[in-house]
């Protein structure tokens, strides 16, 4: 789980960029940050997003249940 990219800027037990930020700067600054960091690396169209289909949405969830089988198979039969 470590390898989440999200884990580099807010890890609630071992700090991270985010915590920092809010630490040394205050919460207007890290509004900015976030505005910064996750409209650029986090969310698609910088947060405005796009209209799918059905079909689009089902196979997206396909692949996002796969992915989570695999890792099950991997935490419960390793």
């Amino acid at each position: 789980m470590r390898e989440n990219p999200l884990y580099k800027l807010l890890d609630v037990r071992m700090g991270g960029k985010m915590v920092e930020v809010f630490e040394e700067e205050g919460a207007e600054a890290l509004k900015s940050f976030c505005r910064q960091h996750f409209e650029d690396e986090f969310l698609y169209n910088s947060g405005e997003g796009e209209i799918i289909t059905h079909s689009e949405y089902a196979r997206w969830r396909h692949y996002q249940e796969s992915k989570n089988r695999e890792v099950c198979y991997v935490l419960c039969f390793s």
